[in-house]
């Protein structure tokens, strides 16, 4: 692990303990040019968690919209996060087209079920770093974790030894434009500040009205957590 000096050895500590091969969560890497501004999602992951998992819907899908289903696909999604949230997506999925799809799969209540099973493995999960997420600007955020596409969580890190703590990540996402289209309400299950001895989350932006939350395991019988 890269000795937290900075806080770009921060991003990389955390981003390289996500990719490693025997984290059982199984993170892929994301690049920001990955990433849709105006759709605020990740096309090409999304499409490919479609026909993956779901081929054979995917593929009367497509016989009936031809070169459109891609962008249809794509645009249903948007406005189904729009109206109704992410949490609400990746539960009831969407429709479009007399089509169903499904947008992620929850861990079966039992391994009885391989075809389940296998579903549920086939989540994927992302890391993205200096994520820049705004149409209007060239703003980006430190890290965030993507679920098939979709994103759900940012994360702004800072380090004492460069002279910031959670508490400037906190006002950096106080500073942050609500009206963008990535801190819509709903579109983001929960933005952390964090710093190596303190975690801070909130689930919606509002500016300066944003309230945070303590997201700590404790130490010691104190707040914070145990070094690592």
């Amino acid at each position: 692990m890269p000795k937290l000096t900075s806080e770009a050895n921060f991003e990389s500590a955390i981003e390289a303990h996500l990719l490693e091969p025997q984290n059982p969560s199984g993170y892929l890497p994301a690049q920001p040019e990955d990433y849709d501004r105006d759709l605020c999602l990740i096309p090409t992951t999304v499409l490919r968690f479609l026909q993956a998992s779901q081929p054979d819907t995917w593929k009367s899908f497509k016989d009936r919209l031809g070169e459109g289903a891609e962008a249809a696909a794509l645009k249903r999604i948007r406005t189904v996060i729009e109206r109704k949230g992410t949490l609400h997506a990746l539960r009831k999925g969407f429709d479009e087209s007399g089509h169903h799809f499904d947008l992620c799969y929850f861990q079966p209540t039992s391994g009885l079920n391989p075809d389940l099973q296998k579903l549920y493995q086939g989540n994927v999960l992302q890391v993205m770093r200096q994520w820049k997420f705004s149409k209007y600007t060239e703003e980006s955020i430190d890290n965030g974790i993507f679920l098939n596409g979709l994103p759900i969580f940012t994360a702004e890190l800072k380090n004492p030894l460069s002279g910031q703590n959670a508490a400037h990540a906190i006002a950096q996402f106080r500073a942050r434009d609500p009206k963008e289209g990535l801190f819509a309400f709903g579109r983001i299950l929960a933005h952390f500040a964090v710093d190596p001895e303190q975690v801070y989350f909130a689930t919606t932006l509002a500016g300066k009205k944003t309230e945070f939350v303590p997201f700590n395991q404790g130490c010691d019988g104190g707040p914070g957590n145990p070094p690592s």
